[in-house]
């Protein structure tokens, strides 16, 4: 608890030495000199790291905060804390840091993901080309970070000796995230870009992947279930379909049709007959682009194709086109009267007179061709069945 007087120093020790002591034991075995605790040493470190200074500054900062961190008889030197920050492996540091972690995390995070790499030595390239000596391409270290974009805390962090790909490394940080916690949305750079990562990400993890293009792949080189599109407001898009997402390609409408109209084209061949269908004004794009190719690999041909007439389109009161399945799922058009919505319904309160008015608004389309290139509105047709 934060109590009145308290400088940051303090309060950073204090819980520097809480989170220490979730990981670290007082001693390494029953023989150390116990001169200081692993505690104490690594919340010195903790320090440096915080004030960014050197081994031999920290000292200095260590003599004014020996109350707080309670040293027996004297401080460390500085060569204690180098020998303690080596002897301690890597991976309780990145223990440690997944620690703290839980003071920031919530149920689910959206993650950012990337690297960056140091030299393990001082000698600059150009001494190394001037004095001769052969370039040691492994002497390079690479740390990844797995980072909640939201509070800014870092999630997991690896390290590794060697001159990797970005995109390998993707996979695992994503995952040891996911042991942590639940990852809704996933962001990197192009570095991190591959059919492989966008498809673990979706299938594995859950989350989504925002990683931009690394190529322009053209659309037809790709494999998998990984689709791409341009928006003209929003730019390049994808998406993945797998079960855990909500994203669908509806297949079944397109296809429905297809079938349908082949079955007309031979029904009309047998009978020798006009193939006429009939459509909403909405559909017009789907005969062309779609159901035409379906019509081509089954061998029929654009003359065998039965004539079309578009229908105006009834639209609801927000605009949309009067639709039934919305009827029935979602009982949008409560509004409306029973008969208005349900042909039986309809024949009880409106009888041959409502069809009538029906058919003499139809034929006034027919007669004035205007009429048919614009939708008309469900309060429209029911005032014409209000009249009657």
């Amino acid at each position: 608890m934060k109590e009145k007087g308290d400088s940051r120093y303090k309060r950073f020790i204090e819980t520097a030495f809480r989170e220490v002591s979730r990981v670290l034991r007082s001693y390494s075995d029953r023989f150390s000199k116990k001169t200081y605790t692993q505690r104490q040493l690594a919340v010195a470190v903790l320090l440096m790291k915080y004030e960014d200074k050197t081994y031999r500054d920290i000292t200095d900062l260590l003599v004014e905060f020996a109350d707080y961190f309670e040293f027996k008889n004297s401080t460390p030197h500085f060569t204690t804390l180098q020998k303690f920050f080596l002897r301690i492996p890597t991976y309780v540091w990145e223990f440690l840091l997944t620690k703290t972690y839980e003071l920031f995390a919530g149920d689910v995070a959206n993650v950012a993901i990337d690297s960056t790499g140091y030299r393990l030595h001082h000698a600059s390239q150009h001494y190394e080309q001037r004095t001769g000596r052969k370039r040691n391409r492994r002497c390079f270290m690479k740390y990844i970070l797995s980072i909640d974009s939201d509070s800014q805390a870092i999630i997991v962090s690896e390290s590794r000796r060697s001159c990797i790909n970005d995109n390998i490394t993707f996979r695992p940080i994503l995952k040891k995230t996911k042991d942590i916690v639940d990852v809704d949305n996933t962001t990197a750079d192009k570095g991190y870009d591959s059919e492989e990562n966008h498809r673990f990400a979706h299938k594995k993890i859950g989350a989504n992947s925002v990683i931009p293009l690394r190529y322009e792949i053209p659309l037809r080189r790709t494999t998998g279930l990984y689709l791409e599109s341009t928006c003209p407001e929003h730019g390049r898009y994808g998406s993945a379909l797998t079960e855990s997402t909500h994203d669908f390609v509806d297949i079944n409408t397109p296809l429905r049709n297809v079938i349908k109209e082949a079955l007309f084209i031979e029904e009309a061949k047998a009978k020798r007959a006009l193939d006429l269908m009939v459509d909403d004004g909405d559909w017009v794009h789907m005969p062309e682009y779609v159901v035409s190719e379906g019509l081509a690999l089954l061998g029929y041909s654009y003359k065998d194709r039965p004539s079309r007439f578009f229908a105006p389109i009834i639209e609801d009161w927000s605009g949309a086109k009067f639709s039934k399945s919305v009827y029935v799922e979602k009982g949008t058009y409560g509004y409306l009267p029973a008969g208005f919505l349900n042909l039986v319904e309809f024949k009880k309160e409106y009888g041959n007179g409502g069809v009538d008015a029906l058919w003499k608004e139809v034929k006034d389309w027919i007669s004035d061709p205007k009429k048919i290139f614009r939708n008309y509105s469900a309060g429209y047709l029911f005032s014409i069945l209000r009249k009657n």
